[in-house]
C-alpha cells in the first residue's frame, strides 16, 4: 500500500512537469522550413510577451522581415488560453530514422526569463519526431491570426 501510494506520488509529479502551464510571461515558437530553394524556403520564429509579439521571416538566416506589433492583455491571455487547449507535452523522444527535407516546429515557454517548458517536432516522410505532442498547429494559427494577413509577412 505505502509502495503503491509514493509511486501515484511520483507519477503525478511527473506528469505535471511534463504539460505545459498557463504560469508563463513570454513564449516563443518556431517553424523552420524545408529544404528548399532560398528563394521559396521560409523559416518564421514568434517571439510573445503580455504586450508585445515580434515576427522575425528568414531564408536561411537572412533575415527577411521582422516586424513587431503591440497586442492587448486580453490577447496574451488568449494565447495562453490557446496553449493550454492545446494539450501539449513532453514525451520519450522519438528519434528520427534519416528522414531529410522535413519541417520542424518548436516552442518554448518563459517565467521571469528562465524556460518553464521547452519542446519540438520534426515531420518528415508522413511521420512526426521529437519529443512534443498535442496540437502544435493550433498555437501557430493563434499567432498566424493576430497579424492582419499574415502571408505577407513572408514575401
Amino acid at each position: 500500500m505505502k509502495k503503491s501510494f509514493i509511486m501515484l506520488i511520483l507519477f503525478g509529479i511527473f506528469t505535471v512537469s511534463c504539460k505545459t502551464s498557463k504560469d508563463f510571461d513570454s513564449i516563443k515558437i518556431k517553424y523552420i522550413d524545408s529544404s528548399v530553394p532560398p528563394k521559396y524556403q521560409r523559416s518564421y520564429t514568434f517571439f510573445a510577451t503580455e504586450n508585445s509579439i515580434r515576427l522575425t521571416v528568414d531564408s536561411y538566416g537572412n533575415i527577411l522581415n521582422d516586424t513587431t506589433i503591440t497586442i492587448t492583455k486580453i490577447q496574451f491571455n488568449e494565447i495562453r488560453q490557446t496553449v493550454e487547449s492545446s494539450n501539449l507535452k513532453i514525451q520519450k523522444e522519438k528519434k528520427n530514422n534519416g528522414c531529410t527535407g522535413g519541417t520542424a516546429r518548436e516552442i518554448v515557454l518563459f517565467k521571469n526569463n528562465t524556460k518553464v517548458f521547452e519542446g519540438h517536432t520534426y515531420f518528415c516522410g508522413g511521420t512526426t519526431y521529437g519529443n512534443l505532442s498535442g496540437d502544435i498547429e493550433s498555437v501557430f494559427s493563434k499567432f498566424k491570426n493576430l497579424f492582419d494577413n499574415f502571408e505577407q509577412y513572408l514575401k
